[in-house]
């Protein structure tokens, strides 16, 4: 954070807000995922990262984007994910992830409904399972 915040703080700034997740297998329970971490740099003009728990997503990004999308982990964090409706198990709340639709390829990840109203009045596209674009489940 400190690259970001000396270098890109005109371009990046902290929220304050964020979701939980699993630093490692061990300290998650069995029906986690592992997260896929990706980076874009600003080489290809992006300067973005991008987070899935969906393998064949994962593999997708690899396979169609080389040289572009470089994969930094293919177990970032471990989280549990939402059916197919974008439903959570009880006792975790829905995280969901927007993209910019853009040449910059930003995406947001927020479990704040409020911030989720917002990115979709400013046109970011809602990605992920059901009609509320879930992609992760984060414990209460």
């Amino acid at each position: 954070m400190e690259f970001v915040e000396t270098f890109l703080g005109s371009i990046f700034q902290r929220t304050g807000l964020f979701f939980h997740a699993f630093a490692n297998q061990a300290a998650a329970p069995a029906s986690a995922l592992p997260v896929c971490r990706f980076y874009a740099s600003a080489n290809v003009m992006i300067n973005s990262h991008f987070y899935s728990a969906t393998q064949t997503e994962c593999q997708f990004v690899a396979n169609a984007y080389p040289g572009i999308w470089a994969l930094e982990s293919a177990a970032a964090f471990y989280v549990l994910v939402p059916d197919a409706n974008g439903v959570c198990q009880g006792g975790t709340i829905p995280v969901h992830r927007f993209f910019n639709n853009r040449r910059d390829a930003n995406h947001r990840y927020s479990n704040d409904l409020s911030v989720r109203r917002a990115m979709i009045n400013r046109a970011w596209v809602p990605e992920g399972n059901g009609a509320n674009g879930v992609v992760f489940c984060s414990a209460i």
